[in-house]
């Protein structure tokens, strides 16, 4: 039965993620879809391009929410290892609720499966699993983004930095006692590469522009 609940906690994971904030702040708040507006994306840059400061950094912190709040309910609140714990290793697959967000994000059911770039969401699986990851990548993305202006090169980086350092950590000896096994990490280790893969694709014609001079500056 415990498989039932795991496939529907990963339906609702990719519904969460779904949910396009930037959407429905935009409409709430200032009457104007930002599909219409800036670069047409519904991820915090162009809501803070169209909707104000305020406004963007609601939706970042609401993208954020997505990719950490079923983590944080099978783990924390249902508090129920079968629900994300797997055989004699107990291999957790708390990450994989996080990747569903980010694929409902990217592919949002209610805007028919176009989205956002995942690194919001990606990073609330990071706030999730690794909170002093999450801490170091958004510092990082502030200093990047206040040095070259470009959201698009901060995020790659920081999605490359996250990749990197938690790839270090997962081969120390002290990893934190809950996912200390190896086929977590392992499984762990796969999802943020999956992001990682995934947030490079996005941003393909960010890159494009770049390139061309043409790239929208903060």
């Amino acid at each position: 039965m415990n498989y039932l609940y795991i496939f529907l906690l990963m339906i609702l994971s990719y519904v969460v993620g779904s949910i396009p904030n930037g959407v429905i702040v935009g409409k709430i708040f200032k009457q104007i879809d930002i599909r219409n507006h800036g670069s047409k994306n519904i991820g915090t840059t162009n809501s803070i391009r169209v909707l104000g400061w305020g406004l963007g950094i609601l939706v970042f912190v609401l993208d954020i929410v997505k990719g950490a709040v079923v983590i944080w309910l099978v783990r924390d609140l249902i508090s129920n290892v079968s629900l994300y714990e797997f055989g004699d290793n107990n291999i957790s697959i708390l990450a994989v609720y996080g990747l569903m967000a980010v694929i409902g994000h990217v592919f949002s059911i209610f805007l028919k499966f176009k989205g956002g770039k995942a690194v919001a969401t990606t990073s609330g699986i990071m706030l999730a699993i690794e909170p002093w990851t999450f801490v170091f990548a958004v510092v990082v993305f502030l200093i990047i983004t206040l040095i070259s202006r470009y959201v698009s090169v901060s995020s790659t980086v920081i999605a490359s930095i996250i990749l990197v350092l938690y790839i270090v950590r997962a081969s120390l000896p002290n990893w934190p006692a809950s996912l200390s096994n190896w086929p977590t990490r392992i499984v762990d280790a796969a999802v943020i590469f999956s992001c990682f893969v995934i947030i490079i694709l996005r941003h393909l014609t960010n890159y494009q522009r770049l390139q061309a001079g043409t790239e929208n500056r903060v």
